[in-house]
C-alpha cells in the first residue's frame, strides 16, 4: 500500500506523463511475485536434492548391509 501511494503521490506532484493503470499494476506487484516464485523454486529444489542425497545414502547402507550379511 505504502508503494502504491508514493506513486500516486509522484504522479500527482510531476508534470510528467501519468502512468498506466496496466503498467501501474506490473509495477506494484512485480516484485512481489516475482520474490514469490524464486522462493517457492528455491524451496522445491532444495527439498528435491535434500530427498535424493538421502535416498542416495539409504541405498548406500542398505548395499553395505547386504554385502555384510552375504
Amino acid at each position: 500500500m505504502l508503494f502504491t501511494k508514493h506513486l500516486l503521490q509522484q504522479q500527482a506532484s510531476s508534470n510528467a506523463k501519468p502512468i498506466s493503470p496496466h503498467s501501474r499494476i506490473y509495477r506494484v506487484w512485480g516484485k512481489p511475485v516475482s520474490k514469490m516464485l524464486l522462493f517457492s523454486i528455491g524451496t522445491y529444489y532444495t527439498l528435491y536434492w535434500t530427498w535424493e542425497y538421502l535416498e542416495k545414502e539409504e541405498l548406500k547402507r542398505q548395499s553395505i548391509i547386504e554385502s555384510t550379511v552375504n
